[in-house]
């Protein structure tokens, strides 16, 4: 007998399944996009100030790059001062020149001297020399900073020649071997020293052969005037005599006449051989105090350029210590506010200023303060009673 199939069952497997549909809620669409925004912002502000500190970093990177590259370049002439070759630390110069202003006018072993400018003028001391007044509307006493200071430095460069005939008392002329990549140009100063306390500082009156590609280009040095108020040595010098070449160096701030971001550019320029050139981009300020010794005690003073003692008779001569501090900013807007602070140069305050004339430029941007002192290692010795 067959079983009756049971129709419940088989309809059952007949009947087609239907699957529930599953999927995103409204309210679970919005808390998503929620977290989406707020990842977003989170990532965009990372971002922002990832690549804010990046900018900071960049401006900061380029005022110490400045900053440590002026401290350099200036600290190398200083290191140059009273250099005269195998006389250095106890030499007697004769100057010979008649240009009122260089060593040896006021003083034969001029090495150093600072120079203040305020906001009106220059001070009283020490005298303006005459590198620093000509030129005109170009002239570094017009062309210098309101508020900043001046370096000048005598450097001396050792030549490689040597002479060709003795120098005898009463002569009016050198005898060189060479003109080395043509260095000795009329009215060119240079320092003949023996090696046995004496020198002579004389201005070149001729124009010296010069013939760059030639290895001996052997040639003659006169001392006529008006160059030279002297025109005759008063002692000999031997073949084997050193000869430099001297120079007038002056260190100053002073503005370009080019804007960055809308700031003005100023810079520190190196004037040498009565040429300018801009040396360090973004310097802004230049402070000087010299500390000399005073003779016949054992005190030390450290002072501004124009101190009144400084400037009576040799101390200028006794500085062992130049102090300096240059004020340095970027071009990068990277601050969230104006730069209103005030900032310290040795003790001199500069604070922001909208005139430009004294003080920085304010800005978004970054300042730093470098400072340095050398130590003046070719001084010659002070002999005790005079002050």
């Amino acid at each position: 007998m067959n079983p009756t199939p049971n129709r419940t069952h088989a309809a059952g497997r007949l009947k087609p399944t239907r699957q529930k549909a599953t999927g995103l809620s409204l309210i679970e669409l919005m808390i998503s996009l929620v977290i989406g925004v707020i990842l977003l912002l989170g990532g965009t502000s990372v971002f922002l100030s990832l690549k804010k500190a990046a900018e900071v970093e960049k401006s900061l990177a380029s005022l110490q790059t400045g900053g440590r590259l002026a401290i350099d370049l200036i600290s190398e002439d200083l290191l140059k001062v009273h250099f005269f070759g195998c006389n250095t630390g106890s030499v007697f110069l004769t100057n010979m020149t008649n240009t009122a202003g260089v060593a040896g006018i006021q003083n034969a072993l001029w090495g150093v001297r600072a120079y203040e400018r305020t906001s009106s003028a220059w001070a009283d001391l020490p005298p303006l020399p005459t590198p620093m007044t000509a030129g005109g509307s170009n002239a570094i006493s017009t062309q210098a900073r309101q508020g900043s200071d001046v370096l000048s430095v005598r450097t001396g460069q050792l030549l490689p020649t040597t002479l060709s005939s003795p120098v005898f008392a009463g002569d009016n002329s050198i005898n060189l071997t060479s003109n080395p990549e043509c260095a000795i140009q009329q009215n060119s100063d240079l320092v003949l020293t023996g090696c046995a306390i004496t020198a002579h500082l004389l201005r070149v009156s001729n124009t010296p052969a010069c013939q760059p590609d030639t290895a001996e280009n052997a040639h003659t040095v006169t001392l006529d005037t008006p160059q030279n108020s002297v025109t005759t040595f008063n002692v000999g010098y031997a073949l084997n005599s050193q000869l430099l070449l001297f120079n007038d160096v002056f260190w100053y701030v002073a503005d370009t006449g080019r804007q960055r971001n809308q700031q003005a550019v100023y810079a520190l320029y190196r004037q040498s051989g009565g040429r300018s050139a801009e040396m360090i981009e973004g310097v802004e300020a230049f402070q000087i105090k010299l500390e000399h010794r005073v003779e016949g005690t054992n005190n030390q003073r450290q002072v501004n350029p124009s101190d009144p003692e400084l400037n009576r008779a040799g101390n200028y001569e006794a500085v062992t210590v130049v102090h300096f501090a240059l004020l340095l900013q970027s071009f990068e807007r990277v601050l969230d506010t104006q730069d209103t602070r005030t900032y310290s140069l040795l003790d001199t305050a500069v604070p922001p200023s909208s005139g430009g004339s004294v003080g920085h430029g304010g800005g978004q941007v970054l300042r730093e303060v470098f400072s340095a002192a050398v130590t003046l290692r070719n001084a010659a010795p002070l002999t005790s009673g005079a002050s």
